[in-house]
């Protein structure tokens, strides 16, 4: 039986409202809960476009996450 070794990205988006603006972090579960501001929107409808598009190119195993 063959096992491939594949590691979880372990990771979540999250668009939250900073000000008057859209933020999409990127949280890295294994340092626990750390986050990265990526892109900054002025709508809540491009922030999720731009995380959409990140997700096309990005493994993102746990979506994403809007708290506004």
């Amino acid at each position: 039986m063959l096992y491939l070794d594949k590691m979880s990205a372990n990771n979540q988006l999250i668009i939250y409202k900073k000000k008057d603006k859209f933020v999409v972090g990127h949280l890295d579960l294994d340092c626990g809960w750390h986050q990265e501001e990526m892109i900054i929107k002025d709508t809540l409808e491009e922030a999720i476009k731009a995380a959409n598009e990140f997700m096309v190119e990005n493994e993102v195993e746990y979506g994403l996450n809007i708290r506004i």
